[in-house]
């Protein structure tokens, strides 16, 4: 146990140093991209000071996410800055990428002419200068479509007699420095107009530590959703990076969520909700989920089913186990693209709805944003799903 625990964190060092030595020169790489096409041009911009500013900027991200138990202003501003930047990066990365592979395929046709054209100080200004704008354009949707939540509706029929019911669904909020109260507020008040049945938070409620969680008093927050039936919640991936996940479970049901792991309840003697552990929490804990009909064994599956499940796996069997809709999130619909187009390979489903046969899949693209506070080609959602049944289907 003690030579496993030394080679895990070993692992985790060299993990660490290999980490900080590419993100360190990726950010060398474009920090001097930058400063040769705008700051050198820029008489009173001093080299070492620009350096300096640059590095700060660039780990403030890593820094705030160590500091984030104490959560201040501080490293509320680092946050910011760092997650930013992190976005900027991505897309600066890109863009750089890009453009040394069109200035290599023009100095391959055309050798001779675009030497001196490359080397045009004013060119190259020029085009750091249409990059910037372009850049800035992208980050301001970016941030807007990352604040402006739609509401996406799904109408669901299954083949059970029950009355109608309207479910509401939120994932991935990551509550901490970025996403705070104010955003949290903002949910709870879309969420109230919705006048849901039931509501179901499918994992990341918070983004890693709870401190922002406590210190933001977002319990009092959570207490005002108006839900006929209640609030319901599963753990996603990021519950699972804190240390003290019990403490967690503590925290969400003294906010009036009602938290299921691995376990089904029967609401209104009408229909089942049923949540699953995450299966990184799984991996963590060195454990295994339940099969899913084990946690179902003593449903009556004449009634509706709902599964939570974070991440949108496993479609095959909840589908043989007998459940009519499963709700995820997880994959924020790549949350920047073209990570989509990632996200779009690995996973059956990504985003939005599909039925095997006569199960329902829906997955959310999700409220809040994990690192970069941006969404490019996908958008902060509630999902509203207005389920009915072969009773009511049969009056109308």
């Amino acid at each position: 146990m003690i030579a496993s625990g030394v080679l895990s964190r070993l692992l985790f060092f060299l993990f660490l140093i290999a980490f900080i030595s590419v993100y360190g020169f990726i950010n060398y790489y474009i920090g001097k991209r930058i400063w040769k096409g705008i700051f050198s041009h820029i008489r009173f911009v001093k080299k070492k000071v620009y350096w300096i500013i640059f590095w700060i900027i660039s780990f403030s991200y890593i820094i705030a996410k160590l500091l984030s138990k104490y959560p201040n202003k501080l490293v509320l501003f680092l946050e910011l800055v760092g997650s930013l930047w992190l976005g900027m990066l991505f897309y600066i990365f890109i863009v750089l990428i890009f453009i040394d592979l069109v200035k290599l395929i023009l100095k391959k046709l055309v050798k001779h002419r675009i030497e001196g054209l490359l080397s045009n100080s004013k060119l190259q200004i020029s085009l750091s200068l249409v990059v910037t704008a372009f850049l800035i354009g992208l980050f301001t949707f970016g941030i807007w479509s990352a604040n402006t939540v739609k509401v996406s509706s799904y109408n669901v029929t299954v083949d059970k007699g029950f009355k109608d019911l309207k479910i509401v669904m939120v994932s991935d909020i990551h509550i901490g420095n970025v996403v705070d109260d104010k955003r949290v507020r903002k949910l709870v008040d879309k969420i109230n107009e919705l006048n849901p049945d039931v509501v179901l938070m499918v994992g990341d409620i918070i983004d890693s530590e709870l401190e922002p969680f406590i210190e933001y008093n977002i319990k009092d927050i959570l207490k005002d959703i108006n839900s006929v039936y209640g609030v319901y919640a599963v753990l996603g991936n990021h519950e699972g990076f804190n240390e003290e996940l019990d403490r967690v479970v503590k925290e969400y049901e003294a906010a009036g969520l009602k938290v299921l792991q691995d376990e089904a309840v029967l609401v209104n003697d009408n229909f089942y909700i049923v949540g699953r552990v995450d299966t990184s929490i799984a991996r963590g804990n060195s454990s295994t989920r339940k099969a899913i009909d084990d946690i179902l064994k003593e449903v009556d599956k004449s009634k509706p089913i709902i599964m939570m499940d974070h991440q949108p796996v496993e479609f095959d069997k909840v589908q043989e186990a007998g459940v009519d809709i499963m709700v995820s999130g997880h994959t924020h619909r790549g949350q920047i693209a073209p990570i989509n187009l990632i996200t779009s390979r690995i996973f059956e489903l990504d985003y939005g709805h599909m039925t095997k046969g006569s199960l329902n899949v829906i997955v959310s693209s999700g409220y809040g944003t994990w690192g970069p506070p941006i969404r490019v080609g996908s958008q902060s959602e509630i999902v509203k799903i207005n389920l009915q049944g072969e009773e009511n289907e049969g009056n109308r």
